[in-house]
């Protein structure tokens, strides 16, 4: 990776002659601007990057098989960077050069004229202007690198959209949930990727929210993805941001639990109902706690009142006194690694 610093970047020169050049490098040098000298722009195209501060041409370097090249690099630059140009014209030119440096880059380029000869001085502050540009520039760039960073590092499924309803950022979570590469998504509006979605709870949420101005939290069912989403909605001044967490074997395990508490309620029905049949009596204990919960029947047989608290101390006064080592044997083999908890004894009641 390159080392972006000031230490590194510099001023690509064009110009065909090498005292033309060479007059150039020894002012920036002179002002502490680093420079490299190209012959054409072609070469100075191929150089081009991130650590390039500005271009400084001379105007009889505009050929135009070689400007076409310098132009396709330019409009391969990222959104952030826009690099300066300087064009040093010929003596006399006047507005005829400056119209014909127009036709030629349009709005495709940050272009300066300066018409030589000129100061040095001249040359150095112009130049110095052009490098405080560009270091904006890259500050933007540092700005949304950044934001790029911690939206990366959001878990969830996170997207904005503007009030159009274009995706103007998603993460690549959401690229994975929808199946659609990110660079598709961005400019594409949401209900013309997910049309599915369209009159059910989330188009609802969203359109409210971006009415309204008033955020809104949902757990949804989106049928394409067999996914449920909890999904969270807040407005922003350009439209709204969206993030979504997949909670589909939350909801799975629920359903799980909900089965498997209904299972339990109607087996705990069932023994009641047999143990009630049968005059049986019955209680849990269990030895890690202490805790001891007797059923109506057992309370009746231990001689126990229906409000009073029960501990093990308790249950163990019930017991008849020669049967209470009984108990305690059971308690402790129960207590033991590996035990099932299983036991069958027998004894008596006071």
């Amino acid at each position: 990776m390159e080392n972006d610093d000031a230490s590194s970047s510099e001023v690509l020169i064009v110009a065909p002659t090498g005292k033309d050049a060479a007059l150039a490098a020894d002012v920036l040098g002179k002002a502490d601007i680093r420079s490299r000298i190209c012959r054409t722009l072609t070469e100075a195209a191929r150089q081009m990057g991130e650590l390039t501060d500005a271009l400084l041409i001379a105007e009889e370097s505009l050929v135009a098989s070689e400007v076409l090249v310098l132009l396709d690099t330019l409009d391969q630059q990222p959104p952030w960077s826009d690099i300066p140009l300087v064009i040093l014209t010929s003596s006399g030119g006047g507005d005829k050069v400056s119209l014909r440096a127009l036709e030629i880059f349009g709005p495709r380029a940050n272009i300066t004229l300066l018409e030589r000869p000129l100061r040095t001085v001249t040359l150095a502050s112009s130049m110095k202007v052009a490098l405080r540009a560009r270091r904006r520039q890259r500050e933007v760039r540092d700005l949304i690198r950044e934001r790029e960073t911690v939206l990366a590092g959001i878990s969830d499924a996170f997207s904005a959209l503007d009030r159009q309803w274009r995706y103007t950022y998603v993460n690549e979570k959401v690229a994975e949930l929808a199946g659609w590469p990110r660079e598709k998504m961005i400019g594409r509006v949401i209900w013309e990727i997910f049309p599915e979605a369209i009159g059910g709870e989330f188009h609802k949420q969203a359109q409210r929210v971006m009415q309204t101005g008033e955020p809104s939290h949902g757990e949804f069912y989106y049928l394409p993805w067999k996914r449920w989403l909890d999904t969270r909605i807040y407005p922003t001044k350009d439209g709204i941001i969206i993030f979504r967490a997949d909670i589909t074997e939350q909801k799975k395990h629920e359903e799980l639990a909900r089965e498997r508490e209904a299972k339990l309620a109607e087996s705990q029905d069932r023994l009641r109902l047999a143990t009630e049949a049968a005059d049986i009596g019955t209680f849990d204990f269990f030895p890690k706690t202490g805790e001891v919960q007797f059923s109506d029947r057992s309370r009746e047989l231990f001689g126990i009142p229906l409000e009073a608290q029960i501990t093990y101390d308790t249950y163990l006064a019930g017991v008849h006194p020669d049967d209470r080592h009984i108990v305690h044997e059971m308690v402790r083999s129960v207590k033991q690694p590996g035990s099932t908890g299983r036991f069958d004894i027998e004894y008596r009641t006071i």
